[in-house]
């Protein structure tokens, strides 16, 4: 959240990863694995329906090359698929606009198309078990019945975006442009010049 000069209580809804993105870009010691290892983390978000990715639940830690993106942490689903997300995706903050906000997003996070749809389609495989793992670790079917849609609401719509062209998705909704301006605004604002004598 200090990288992005945010602070604790401010539930504005301008958060968005791309913000976060381009924070990355500037500070990480592995810039190109960081965004790749990021986008992936919000393809999962979306495939489960966390909605509870606020800043304060992503995390880098120093390295001897400087700094690198935490390991993941606190990735919860959500069964209510009518909550919107704490970030945006390029924008989208509600479920049915989640899968068009992370590939028109990609390019930012240096994934082209093809990339990004190889990647949701490794997601989507990887969670398509999840009943399996919830039995063998004791989950009750009610609760798997109240959790479907969460990982399945959005399964189908996925496998059409892993095979649809770029061209056939919308436009998106914020791009690298207005990233830019926010961030050179925020350095602006942290920059603090020297005293003239």
């Amino acid at each position: 959240m200090t990288l992005v000069g945010g602070r604790d209580g401010k539930g504005d809804g301008t958060r968005d990863y791309l913000d976060l993105a381009a924070e990355i870009a500037d500070v990480s010691a592995a810039t190109d694995d960081d965004l790749a290892a990021l986008w992936r983390r919000i393809a999962f978000s979306v495939a489960i329906h966390n909605t509870d990715d606020h800043f304060r639940n992503h995390g880098l830690l120093r390295s001897h090359g400087g700094w690198r993106l935490s390991p993941v942490f606190d990735v919860n689903p959500n069964p209510d698929t009518t909550a919107g997300r704490a970030t945006g995706i390029a924008g989208a903050t509600t479920r049915r606009d989640e899968l068009d906000g992370l590939m028109v997003s990609a390019p930012s996070f240096g994934l082209s198309d093809t990339a990004a749809r190889t990647v949701l389609a490794e997601i989507y495989a990887a969670t398509s078990g999840w009943r399996d793992a919830a039995a063998a670790n004791g989950v009750r079917r009610s609760e798997c019945t109240r959790f479907e849609d969460a990982f399945d609401g959005l399964r189908e719509d996925a496998h059409h975006v892993t095979r649809a062209p770029a061209t056939a998705r919308r436009a998106p909704r914020r791009d690298d442009e207005l990233v830019r301006a926010r961030r050179d605004r925020r350095h602006q604002r942290y920059s603090h010049p020297s005293p003239t004598p």
